[in-house]
């Protein structure tokens, strides 16, 4: 009976290259930086870039791994 492991067909692994890792692993830090920057701004601080405070809240209360993808 032939080695059953010799023939299977196993999924391609994904790779992915250090350098997007590396990016997008900086752009996920960048945005949890901003993110928690949001908390001291005052009221013309956040109008001045174009949030309220609910929308900053909403954006502080969203789940970390949302900050990931984009």
């Amino acid at each position: 009976m032939p080695d059953l492991i010799e023939h299977a067909v196993l999924p391609a692994r994904r790779q992915v290259p250090a350098k997007t890792f590396q990016a997008r692993l900086q752009a996920f830090l960048r945005r949890l930086h901003t993110r928690k920057g949001l908390v001291g701004l005052n009221e013309s601080q956040l109008r001045d870039v174009g949030l309220s405070r609910e929308e900053a809240l909403e954006e502080i209360e969203r789940p970390v791994w949302r900050l990931w993808g984009g």
